[in-house]
């Protein structure tokens, strides 16, 4: 049995022997961690005011809900993370060091390493 929040609702399948939410409720979470108060899952954000009006005026213009296009947005950023988390490391091209500097060019000086380029500068 679950106990009732100070001032809080629970619904009526909370206090099923069996622990489960009725079939219309398949958003709940199993077990211990499903919220009691609602089957989806309230977060509040903080976000910048043109960042939501920009989003309000497309999901109107999807004729979608601001929720629906914030997961959308959500979702994609996560796939794309996990897809780059995915490829590894990239292997850069090392030169191994053969051949080395022409004799009498000072490698720390500009001028001799231009100067010894020649045209091909």
């Amino acid at each position: 049995m679950w106990a009732r929040p100070p001032g809080g609702y629970i619904p009526e399948w909370a206090n099923n022997p069996d622990g489960e939410a009725p079939a219309h409720c398949s958003r709940a979470l199993p077990g211990q961690y499903r919220n009691l108060y609602y089957p989806g899952m309230k977060t509040t954000l903080n976000l910048n005011d043109q960042l939501l009006a920009d989003a309000k005026a497309l999901a109107a213009q999807q004729r979608t809900s601001l929720t629906r296009l914030i997961e959308e947005g959500l979702q994609l950023r996560l796939r794309a993370q996990a897809t780059a988390s995915g490829r590894g490391q990239v292997r850069l091209p090392v030169f191994k060091g053969r051949g080395g500097l022409v004799e009498r060019v000072d490698p720390l000086s500009n001028k001799a390493l231009l100067r010894a380029l020649g045209d091909d500068a």
